[in-house]
């Protein structure tokens, strides 16, 4: 078990992320005060992280005046994502290159990757991709190869037209991943709700062995990952766990098709999809979530688009 990072060295990655994304060299920063009531610590603990940003040269602080943020401490590259997160995995010891070349898809798999790809390509003018949120009961549904839930303790039961609508969506072909959920009655009110749709008689949840082929599509994933809220993480000190001793058991859980195929992933007591929406909030929680959780991450999609 690792130990736990210290809260000061936590804000001080998320402060140097923060300067950088949002300040001017030369621009005051707030006071130690308002630092101390946006994260809610002490003032120790404040001045221990500003203490290791003067000392990593990113700000300085003078007597009577404040604290000014100086500028990058080394100017940065232009380096392609893929390229980072590939660096990244490598050095943590993720992953491993088995072979590099390109390869011609089959004619179906090269379908459904297309269409998984395709509302990627529509960005608005800062390239950023748009989302769509899909209600159950939309036949749009049926156009989504693959589709995301999160927070499903909030569920408050399905219609019979939604539940029948995601039954036929998942048995013709979709996929359906269910994340960001804690404790035990979060997962009860989960298990009640897909239940209705998929009958555990005909489609029982089983849990994942780490070695089922999702968890090896791309990325040889060795460990079923826990990740917190990036503001739980900090505030804790380093804890995993956002309910205690209720969620300190990650389980990653499945139910499959009638030809064994993974129709609904189930990733409970972790919030996976935090390792790359946060990814640029915190060095440290890039260096400690990120590559796993994209590694997981690749590996779903494209598991769903080629199953």
């Amino acid at each position: 078990m690792r130990p736990p990072v210290p809260k000061y060295f936590m804000i001080k990655g998320v402060l140097r992320a923060r300067l950088e994304r949002e300040y001017a060299p030369g621009a005051r920063l707030p006071s130690e005060a308002e630092f101390c009531k946006d994260f809610g610590v002490s003032r120790m603990t404040i001045q221990q992280a500003l203490s290791l940003l003067t000392k990593d040269g990113l700000i300085r602080r003078e007597q009577g005046r404040g604290t000014f943020y100086v500028g990058p401490s080394t100017p940065r590259t232009e380096t392609k994502p893929s390229e980072l997160l590939e660096s990244v995995m490598r050095r943590e010891g993720f992953a491993r290159v088995v072979r590099e070349g390109v390869i011609v898809a089959p004619p179906r798999v090269a379908e459904r990757l297309g269409e998984g790809l395709r509302p990627l390509r529509a960005v608005d003018p800062n390239r950023q991709p748009h989302h769509v949120v899909v209600r159950l009961d939309d036949p749009v549904l049926f156009h989504c190869p693959m589709v995301f839930m999160e927070n499903v303790e909030s569920l408050r039961g399905f219609s019979e037209e939604e539940a029948t609508n995601l039954r036929n969506y998942l048995v013709k072909g979709g996929f359906l991943w269910v994340d960001d959920f804690w404790g035990s009655n979060a997962w009860a009110n989960w298990e009640d709700h897909i239940s209705s749709v998929l009958p555990p008689s005909e489609f029982p949840i089983f849990d994942l062995p780490i070695s089922h082929p999702i968890m090896h599509t791309v990325f040889d994933v060795k460990e079923f990952l826990q990740v917190p809220n990036i503001n739980f993480w900090y505030r804790s000190g380093g804890s995993v766990s956002e309910r205690g001793y209720d969620s300190a058991e990650v389980h990653y859980r499945g139910i499959q098709n009638s030809r064994g195929h993974l129709m609904v992933l189930t990733t409970h007591n972790t919030d996976v999809s935090d390792t790359w929406e946060r990814e640029g909030a915190a060095e440290e929680y890039f260096n400690r979530f990120s590559p796993r959780g994209y590694a997981i991450g690749v590996n779903v999609v494209v598991y769903a688009l080629t199953h």
